[in-house]
């Protein structure tokens, strides 16, 4: 817990805080306080991904704003006009709405620079730039409403009064009570530290995976984050993980969301409703007042679980939190929904499945030295393997063992032995037995069940589950199988003694204690139902099709369903009967959906598929056969679903052929392919693939589990290539133990490359080996670069003694070497070395740096403590003898710059002065190299600190001099030019003395030639800088003169003069005299910017019409209109660059469209081909994102016509 202080902030307090901040490690900190600074000034700010933010680190587009114009946020600790000029031009080039800019910096920057930069970036890209800079960073800080934000960012104690700190205490004590109670709910087993890898915006996986305090770290930082997974996974004990996580600051909330959302109270009111905040009297306006001191983080659970007919509901409560909160970090935890929660800019993770070394951990806390000897029967069982990746089941699981119950390997199977393992239990035997339950637990909570999956909730109010109760009971009692009993007693006693629950907030309501238990419970009827269904009951066959088999909502039911028709049980009778159901079930499936109807096939085991294999295998054919393919990614699909060898003439192509992105995008379509659908000779047959297809097979096979056989199949293979895509497999969902014996059977050589890489990830068991192949390979190589890597590899996992290593394989490092290694492998080895040899790494640096080897040279610097005499005076001598034109010779000069005192910019400016007069003393000739020499010398002395160079300057001009004064303006004009800084001078005196020499240089510059205007542009920019606004008349007698050149220049060429008069009056420096008038002046400015926007929202109407704009005979049939509203109504995502809050919110709309689309694929002859074609797609993207709840399989399974359609 946190220590309160009484004493106020200070301003120091912040300023060394944001120096922390500037420090190359804290750059996504200062981000993070960035975007939360922006949303305060522009609320509809959303935050992007930190990785390819594409310029922005923030963004809202037009559609969102008041103004209707684009706006963004970049943030920097180093702020330069190119950074944000950079920033800038990226933006534009993805957000072309881009109409104002926020830029947010720790750094100091004056008014001077800020207005020129403004001004810069309206003109260079027509974006109104707005720049939060370190005092107003200092003065928002110093808010007591912004305490909890130098909390979260800053990591300054909190100033906070007596009185709020003894609230923030009852707050906590709360918050611990509510995170007991739902951690209660693990039954005091260990909790796993879950990992979840990072999705892109459209839901692709990448390489990003976070650990639960990285999790915690960006929820901390106000950040926003969907946490996905599917059942079981782990997503509420994530939550319960993060409420208990001890930290500095904030205040963790965890929430049900779909109780929060129905009970429509502000988030605040509900909490603060909860019986452990009613214990310490904490209000409303108590967590209003304690959130300005003190960070809030919302956890909320269960977004999927919100039914469909609440989903506007729950998403406008959503909203308000995100907009109400924007300092609260918030995360919502969500089975994959086809509605999004409206969190935009949120990182979206999903969970992984648990890792062998993972289950092994969790088997051994739970059951000490015993959990050994489940982990080998779990490993040698592939489908309890396969089931066990799952938190949730691998807990039924090790309870089995404990009670050393059989464990089936099926889930259905495993839930079963859990509940009657626990309805066994002496605390609950007699209870169960004996009224108001009489032994009829079952009847109850499966009735239960089957009205919450019905109605698509988690949960039952008490007037359902009592209307239900009384239903079940007075049937019971019809049969005389029980004696009259109340539905109070009968919720009261399952709640006791059984799997139900009650919650008596927001309003009193039950569910049961895990989704898949009422899942578990709602199959137990609907199987007895199938089973019942008569062959020739076609009416029933119909009613069961359209209740369940066509409602997503019953998918998991239906699959624990089909996997106990998978069991034979040894009875004849029986094994017939479930056949025979299996069979319906895949029927009923068929025509309503092709990959169901597959993945049910699958499931029902090889008797079922025998008897259904040739109707499924004609239906999946003919729809692939269907013209244009249109549906054929969907029919293949289907055939992987089906995990049957039948369909080997369609897949071995695609998965053997020479087009890799078609062998890709096949294994993507099902992500559980089985190498069954190959047939029982696989191995042959893919032994005679191609090398890149059999990597592929490995890769994309082991990617998602750790099949045994495809792991043995790699170790046999010959190919490197195809044993390194097997490691590559293995090592992301870290399986040991099938890793190993492939690493074993590579040859030395692979072993060493793949050890090299991935030394971290190897198992424990090949660790000796693996040390040992590495440093051989240290010892014998002359590959440097290669060499640091590996040396680096070794450091990661713990090895020491190798600094004379590291520093070996530097030295020897060409310059391309280094420029190649860059930050990845240059600055940890730096870091590294500092630690043993600081004054080694600055001579490496500073040499490296003047070699120009190393860009961004004032970073690496950072590591340099004490640049030698003979480096600088060397790098000043090429400086002024060579021509540097082709090399990179910016490292040279910060070296140079290190150095700087006033003697070193008077040899600068002589130099400079003897190069110009030599120019001017021959004005026809070309004088190359001179220019370039001068153009050295000049980044030199612009290198130099402001009171340095100007102190160099007047210690070396003569008074009244015109090439001096040539030189010094040139030097010291800044204002229009916008690759540099503007001159900043804190030595007063000398200020006063350069001052009074430029406007003593007036006259003599006026009384010059100067036919093309630059010394007088250079002039009035240098007194710019430097002067007050007495020095108004000086910058206006210039201008004055200026004009009247241009006017006799343009004069003279007019007459035929091509001379330097008539030349010169083709060049202007108009904008540079206004923008030192204007520097000089310094006005205030409005500037408005105006765009028009058009945004077209696409209604079902719209849509409707617009679908008859589509004709065949077209050369375009399908108009861009209607594909852009297709996806907005039927891919529940945010399209990249777009609002973010474009959700398909009632389902039943999209499928209207739907059966829009199939009545003119039927019988529209105009429309008819783009109609398929429009199908299919949506189908794929129903492959891709998934089929929204309230949508059915079929859209219009009342035409008796089949799905996807028939066409003669």
């Amino acid at each position: 817990m946190p220590k309160f202080h009484q004493m106020a902030i200070l301003r120091t307090d912040i300023e060394r805080a944001l120096n922390e901040l500037s420090s190359q490690e804290e750059g996504m900190r200062f981000q993070g306080l960035a975007v939360v600074l922006g949303k305060k000034r522009w609320p509809e700010l959303i935050a992007r991904q930190r990785k390819k933010d594409f310029g922005l680190d923030a963004y809202a587009p037009a559609s969102l704003t008041p103004e209707k114009i684009g706006k963004g946020l970049a943030a920097s600790i180093t702020p330069t006009l190119k950074k944000i000029s950079d920033d800038t031009e990226t933006a534009k080039a993805h957000f072309p709405d881009l109409g104002a800019l926020i830029f947010v910096t720790s750094a100091k920057i004056g008014n001077a620079d800020r207005k020129r930069w403004e001004e810069a970036i309206y003109n260079d890209y027509g974006v109104e730039l707005h720049v939060i800079e370190r005092e107003e960073i200092i003065t928002l800080m110093m808010m007591p409403e912004n305490a909890s934000l130098r909390a979260s960012f800053l990591r300054l104690d909190l100033d906070v009064e007596p009185q709020i700190a003894d609230l923030i205490d009852r707050i906590r004590r709360a918050v611990q009570v509510v995170a007991r109670t739902w951690a209660g709910k693990t039954k005091g087993h260990p909790l796993i530290e879950l990992t979840a890898n990072r999705l892109a915006p459209d839901g692709a996986e990448s390489a990003d995976v976070l650990s639960l305090e990285q999790i915690d770290q960006a929820l901390s930082q106000s950040g926003r984050i969907v946490l996905e997974g599917p059942a079981g996974r782990g997503k509420t004990t994530t939550l319960i993980q993060l409420a208990q996580r001890t930290r500095a600051a904030g205040i963790p909330f965890i929430v049900e969301l779909p109780a929060w959302t129905s009970s429509q109270r502000g988030i605040l009111e509900y909490i603060t409703g909860m019986p452990a905040f009613q214990a310490e009297r904490v209000t409303p306006a108590d967590l209003a007042r304690v959130q300005q001191a003190e960070p809030f983080l919302f956890l909320l659970n269960g977004w999927n679980e919100i039914p469909d007919a609440k989903s506007e509901q729950a998403n406008n409560a959503l909203r308000e939190i995100e907009r109400d909160f924007p300092s609260a970090g918030i995360i919502v935890a969500t089975r994959t929904h086809h509605l999004t929660p409206p969190l935009p800019g949120a990182l979206r993770l999903r969970l992984l499945r648990l890792r062998r070394e993972q289950r092994a951990a969790y088997l051994a806390a739970r059951l000490g030295a015993k959990g050994a000897d489940l982990c080998t029967h779990i490993d040698t069982d592939p489908s309890l393997d396969e089931l066990t990746r799952t938190p949730f089941i691998l807990s039924e699981v090790a309870s089995l063992f404990e009670a050393e119950a059989t464990i089936p390997s099926t889930k259905i199977g495993v839930l079963s032995q859990v509940l009657r393992l626990q309805e066994q239990r002496d605390e609950h035997k007699n209870a169960l037995q004996t009224g108001p339950i009489f032994g009829r637990q079952t009847d109850y909570l499966k009735a239960l069940a089957t009205q919450m999956t019905r109605s698509g909730a988690v949960t039952s109010s008490e007037a359902e589950a009592r209307a239900v109760s009384a239903l079940v009971a007075r049937e019971l009692l019809s049969r005389g199988q029980i004696e009259p009993v109340g539905p109070p007693a009968v919720l009261a006693t399952l709640t006791a003694h059984h799997v139900l629950e009650r919650v008596d907030y927001p309003q009193t309501a039950f569910l049961f204690e895990h989704q898949q238990l009422q899942e578990y419970y709602a199959a137990l009827d609907v199987r007895a139902q199938l089973l019942d269904l008569q062959d020739d009951d076609h009416e029933a066959t119909t009613r069961f099709t359209a209740d369940y088999v066509n409602d997503p909502a019953w998918a998991e039911p239906l699959r624990m369903i089909a996997e106990t028709f998978a069991e034979q049980t040894g009875d004849g009778e029986t094994d017939r009967r479930n056949t025979s159901a299996g069979g319906k079930l895949v029927a009923m499936a068929l025509p309503v959906d092709l990959v169901f109807a597959g993945e049910l096939a699958r499931l029902c085991g090889t008797e079922v598929w025998s008897a259904v294999r040739t109707t499924v295998g004609e239906r999946i054919r003919a729809v692939y056969a269907i013209r244009d393919g249109s549906f054929r990614q969907y029919a293949v699909a289907a055939m992987l679903a089906t995990g049957a060898a039948d369909f080997g003439d369609i897949l071995v192509p695609l998965l053997s052929g020479q087009d890799r992105q078609t062998r890709l995008s096949t294994y993507r379509l099902w992500p559980d392919i089985q190498v069954s659908s190959l047939g029982p000779n696989w191995r042959e047959q893919v032994h005679g693939w191609s090398e890149e297809a059999r990597a592929d097979f490995v890769a994309e096979l082991l990617h998602h589990r750790a099949d045994g056989e495809v792991a043995a199949f790699a170790a046999e293979d010959d190919s490197t290539e195809v044993k390194n895509a097997a490691v590559s497999g293995l090592m992301w969902t870290r399986s040991d133990n099938a890793l190993v014996p492939i690493l074993d059977s590579m040859d030395a050589q692979a072993f060493e490359e793949v050890a090299r890489r991935n030394a971290d990830q190897f198992p424990a068991v090949l660790r000796p080996k693996t040390l040992a192949t590495i440093r051989h390979f240290i010892e014998i190589s002359s590959n440097h670069p290669a060499r640091l890597q590996a040396a680096l590899k070794l450091i990661e996992i713990g090895e020491t003694g190798l600094d004379e290593v590291i520093k070996d394989a530097m030295a020897a490092l060409s310059g391309d070497d280094v420029r190649n290694q860059g930050s990845h492998h240059i600055e940890p080895a730096l870091e590294y070395l500092r630690r043993v040899d600081p004054a080694w790494v600055s001579e490496w640096v500073a040499n490296r740096v003047a070699e120009g080897n190393l860009y961004e040279h004032e970073y690496w610097l950072s590591f340099a403590t004490a640049i030698p005499d003979g480096l600088v005076e060397k790098c000043l001598r090429r400086i002024e003898t060579e021509d540097l034109k082709n090399e990179h010779f910016g490292g040279i000069v910060s070296i140079i710059a290190t150095r700087a005192d006033a003697n070193l910019a008077a040899r600068v400016f002589a130099t400079l002065r003897e190069l110009r007069g030599a120019e001017s003393a021959e004005p026809n000739v070309r004088h190359e190299l001179e220019w370039q020499k001068m153009r050295q010398l000049e980044a030199v002395f612009r290198a130099l600190p402001d009171d340095v160079a100007v102190a160099g300057i007047l210690s070396s001009i003569t008074s009244g001099d015109p090439l001096d004064i040539k030189v010094s303006t040139g030097l010291l004009s800044r204002v229009a030019r916008p690759d540099v800084e503007p001159l900043r001078i804190a030595d007063e005196g000398l200020k006063a003395d350069i001052r009074a020499y430029l406007k003593s240089s007036v006259d003599i510059v006026l009384a010059q030639d100067d036919f093309g205007g630059q010394e007088k542009a250079n002039l009035a920019s240098s007194i710019a800088q430097v002067g007050t606004s007495e020095d108004m008349t000086d910058l206006v007698k210039l201008t004055r003169s200026d004009v009247e050149r241009m006017r006799r220049g343009r004069a003279a060429r007019a007459a035929g003069d091509r001379g330097p008069l008539g030349n010169g009056g083709t060049m202007s420096y108009a904008s540079w005299h206004i923008a030192a008038v204007m520097y000089l002046d310094l006005p205030e400015h409005n500037r408005h910017l105006l765009s028009q926007v058009m945004a077209r929202l696409g209604t079902p109407e719209a849509f409707a019409l617009n679908l008859n704009l589509i004709d065949d005979a077209k050369p375009s049939p399908v108009p861009q209109g209607v594909w852009v509203q297709l996806e907005a109504a039927f891919v529940e995502r945010r399209p990249e660059g777009q609002s973010p809050n474009v959700f398909t919110q009632h389902a039943r709309t999209s499928n209207e469209l739907r059966v829009l689309l199939f009545k003119m694929a039927l019988g529209d002859e105009r429309r008819q081909q783009s109609a398929f074609m429009l199908l299919g797609q949506l189908e794929e993207w129903r492959l891709e994102y998934g089929r929204p709840m309230g949508e059915p399989r079929h859209p219009d399974l009342a035409s008796g016509q089949p799905w996807p359609p028939e066409v003669s």
